[in-house]
């Protein structure tokens, strides 16, 4: 909560905000987007594909770990918030 409240207009992702995204993959913590807007940030929906990059707070996230996904899905998702980064 305190995150969310202290930085003014921080945009995080989680990934998809419904537990079953229009690709069909299940997100079964997509209620943490929910908990996202509560503390007073924005979600921001992406796929397993891609990570937010909140350019103004500088924060970089994905879901990497919010969908069932194969664990190299899950490496390939973290390496392009790497990539972000670099």
């Amino acid at each position: 909560k305190a995150l969310g409240k202290r930085v003014h207009s921080l945009e995080l992702t989680v990934g998809s905000d419904k537990e079953k995204d229009d690709a069909g993959r299940t997100w079964p913590h997509a209620g943490a987007a929910a908990a996202i807007e509560n503390f007073g940030a924005t979600h921001i929906v992406t796929t397993l594909d891609e990570v937010h990059v909140d350019e103004k707070n500088r924060v970089v996230t994905s879901g990497a770990y919010m969908c069932d996904a194969q664990p190299h899905e899950v490496f390939d998702n973290v390496g392009l918030m790497v990539d972000a980064v670099l």
